[in-house]
């Protein structure tokens, strides 16, 4: 769920350096990757605010990014290519 300016709740979270929030909110599925009208997203403000809560919001949406892009490349299944049949040898 967004507001009017497509702000979600864990961005809200963010914002509010509130550490447990965020924890809660990614474990009942918010992405983390949904950005606002302003294009702002979760990663983005933890790592601009630089205070020491922001740091370990960072490690831990930094954390759940990088698991979403490892599932998702686990989902698509991309054959592996032998370079000698590219190249018309066998």
């Amino acid at each position: 769920c967004q507001d009017a300016n497509g702000v979600t709740p864990l961005l809200d979270a963010v914002a509010c350096e509130n550490v447990e929030c965020v924890e809660m909110l990614l474990c009942q599925g918010a992405d983390p990757e949904l950005a606002a009208l302003n294009l702002d997203r979760p990663i983005r403000e933890a790592a601009l605010s630089r205070s020491p809560k922001s740091f370990v919001i960072f490690d831990i949406l930094n954390a759940t990014s990088a698991t979403a892009i490892v599932i998702a490349l686990n989902k698509i299944s991309i054959p592996m290519s032998n370079p000698k049949n590219q190249s018309g040898i066998k």
